[in-house]
């Protein structure tokens, strides 16, 4: 959906919360970081749980204070949860929680991890 975006040149603010255990688990990140840098509406945030040492980024799992950090109007966009289904459920209730409105929160679990 972002290379697409970013591919069609549209206006969609687009922002990825990106998290993992570690940096080096996180799938696709030199794909996100090149489209960050060519797309001015796309902004790419990633967080580790064990950041490496001199790691100025996020660190921790996806709260309510990262969510408010970087969506400014909790309820305008629409949400993409994607990932193993713990984490999603996980993240649909922390949505919920915000008083974001459920039908603006779309899901995918996957399995196997």
């Amino acid at each position: 959906m972002v290379a697409q975006a970013t591919h069609d040149k549209t206006s969609h603010q687009i922002t990825l919360l990106h998290a993992s255990r570690r940096l080096v688990d996180l799938p696709l990140r030199g794909d996100f970081e090149q489209l960050a840098r060519d797309n001015p509406n796309f902004v790419y945030v990633m967080t580790v749980e064990s950041a490496p040492g001199g790691w100025q980024g996020e660190q921790g799992r996806v709260d309510a204070d990262m969510v408010r950090k970087y969506v400014s109007d909790l309820h305008q966009p629409i949400y993409y949860l994607s990932g193993p289904e713990g984490m999603v459920k996980s993240m649909r209730t922390l949505l919920v929680g915000l008083k974001v409105n459920e039908d603006n929160i779309r899901t995918e679990e996957f399995t196997g991890y």
